[in-house]
């Protein structure tokens, strides 16, 4: 085998050759003993196969040189394996965990025994029928949250926000956005009342058919009261919708006629929990100044009853998540993502 790699090299480079691969197995067997990555070890066998093969003729450097390239890139069987052991380990006990934490969530469940017990270890058997654990609703929360945090990071560096925040937005930029957000909200509301009609129970039905209902009247009557003093009527709806507002609306329309449940909810989250996330820090930038030029728009996302309905979002959103299949889930996160990237635009298209 070893001379089929390396056709033209002499006797004393062929043992060279061998002691070389012997070592190779040796280091990278040590490398998995002592739980580090075997890249190091690579390295040095990749620059040793290197000096060989500058060392002997063309046709001997060519083989070696492959191989070297073969052992860079982890195509070598022996450290393949190594690294997928590795990582099944890794795996298994990651599942291992998210099983735990699922049973023991739902022990209460069984209506037996107290304390720190009992723990229902066929709890996600039996809701996903299969032996696939899951993440939990908590963890599915913490890791899509942390996941837009740049996204959040590059909301808050905005000037727009900025200019909210200490009052000193110019007045025609906050009314352009105001305008813009009108005609979003008049699509989130139908995107809302479409989540209400796919709902798999009365309880989210409920929740989300209010959520519309507050959209209209709430946040959308609020932003026609400070473009017009008529209030809601066909001035609201004037402008023409930015770019920035069409894409978003797009999404959302796209993510409601693909007719999943599950995917447009969490398609419709960030809305909730970034405003949320924005406003409640906003306000307390303005320290809760009734005289601030923009308090009634910071005081409508500071509002209890907001953070409240964004819990409950969170909540029905995460739950979903947490039965779903991995598939399913991964879609779920990618409209979150998506929703939040539109997000961050959408304040970015501001004018200042």
């Amino acid at each position: 085998m070893h001379e089929a790699l390396c056709p033209g090299v002499d006797h004393t480079g062929l043992l060279q050759h061998r002691q070389l691969l012997r070592r190779v197995g040796q280091g990278a067997a040590g490398a998995f003993e002592r739980g580090a990555e075997p890249r190091a070890e690579i390295a040095h066998v990749v620059a040793c196969l290197q000096r060989l093969g500058e060392g002997g003729d063309h046709a001997e450097h060519g083989p070696l040189a492959r191989l070297g390239h073969r052992l860079a890139r982890g195509a070598c069987p022996g450290l393949h394996r190594l690294r997928q052991s590795r990582r099944r380990h890794r795996d298994a006990v990651a599942e291992v965990r998210s099983w735990l934490r699922e049973s023991i969530a739902a022990g209460a469940g069984l209506q037996v025994g107290s304390g720190h017990g009992p723990v229902s270890h066929f709890a996600g058997l039996w809701r996903r029928g299969g032996l696939e654990a899951g993440p939990g609703r908590a963890a599915i929360a913490a890791e899509w949250w942390s996941s837009i945090a740049p996204i959040r990071t590059a909301i808050d560096d905005l000037p727009f926000l900025h200019g909210l925040a200490d009052g000193t937005l110019p007045e025609a930029s906050f009314r352009w956005y105001l305008a813009q957000d009108a005609l979003y909200l008049r699509d989130y509301a139908r995107t809302l009342a479409e989540a209400a009609r796919l709902a798999p129970d009365s309880a989210e039905q409920a929740f989300w058919a209010h959520s519309a209902e507050q959209s209209v009247i709430g946040e959308l009557q609020l932003h026609a009261s400070l473009l017009s003093p008529e209030g809601i009527g066909a001035a609201t709806f004037r402008a023409d919708p930015a770019p920035a507002t069409v894409a978003y609306l797009d999404h959302l329309r796209g993510t409601a006629f693909d007719g999943d449940y599950r995917v447009l909810i969490a398609a419709l989250l960030p809305c909730f929990w970034i405003y949320a996330d924005v406003g409640t820090r906003l306000h307390a930038q303005a320290g809760g100044d009734p005289a601030h030029p923009f308090a009634s728009w910071l005081d409508e996302y500071a509002d209890p009853r907001f953070a409240e309905a964004t819990e409950e979002a969170i909540r029905i959103v995460t739950a979903h998540a947490a039965a779903a299949d991995a598939h399913t889930r991964e879609r779920m996160r990618t409209a979150f993502l998506r929703s939040s990237e539109h997000e961050r635009a959408f304040f970015a298209a501001a004018v200042l």
